[in-house]
């Protein structure tokens, strides 16, 4: 189990009251009188009390931190970007905390870096002077520069459109032919 710092002061904290506990059961033990005696009981219930209600207070604790990583894990994982575990401790919860912090940032990093090259690449293709289109083995556009919609004369439609959305029979002749050649068309 991990001991958080706070948990491992709490605990430090039932050992001295567990301990205390301990030594009033032993005096009430050598003093006892024969038969029954409620003393028993009531120093019995002062030792389970504190470690009960401990335990509790410790498992709750390390439970809300293990929902935390949980959470930002999940939230990582989703892409959300800007996702960090807040680290308040030194134990191997908050080292847990600071390494998914550290691959939050290097994702966001890297996704920043996509971004960059996408955009370049866009950036590119949509000044060129020729009408590029990016297809799939279907025929379905998955890019087009500005360019080869001017050049087939429509507007460029919402979603993933085919190439037939272009209305141009001999530009689909030709990228039928290209597919099946295994070729590109230039």
């Amino acid at each position: 189990m991990v001991v958080t710092a706070f948990a491992g002061r709490l605990f430090g904290s039932f050992l001295v009251l567990v301990g205390i506990s301990l030594l009033a059961a032993g005096l009430v033990l050598e003093n006892r009188s024969p038969g029954f005696d409620i003393y028993i009981w009531i120093v019995l219930a002062s030792l389970l009390v504190p470690i009960a209600v401990g335990s509790h207070l410790l498992l709750r604790q390390v439970d809300h931190r293990l929902e935390s990583l949980r959470a930002s894990a999940d939230a990582l994982g989703q892409g959300e970007p800007g996702v960090r575990v807040p680290v308040d401790s030194h134990d191997e919860l908050a080292s847990l905390g600071r390494s998914l912090n550290a691959v939050a940032a290097r994702f966001e990093e890297k996704l920043h870096e996509l971004r960059r090259e996408r955009d370049a690449g866009e950036a590119v293709l949509g000044n060129l002077r020729q009408g590029i289109a990016l297809l799939s083995s279907d025929l379905t556009i998955h890019h087009a520069n500005p360019r080869f919609w001017s050049i087939v004369g429509i507007e460029r439609p919402a979603g993933r459109p085919r190439l037939a959305a272009a209305r141009q029979p001999v530009l689909e002749e030709v990228a039928e032919e290209a597919i099946r050649s295994g070729s590109g068309v230039i």
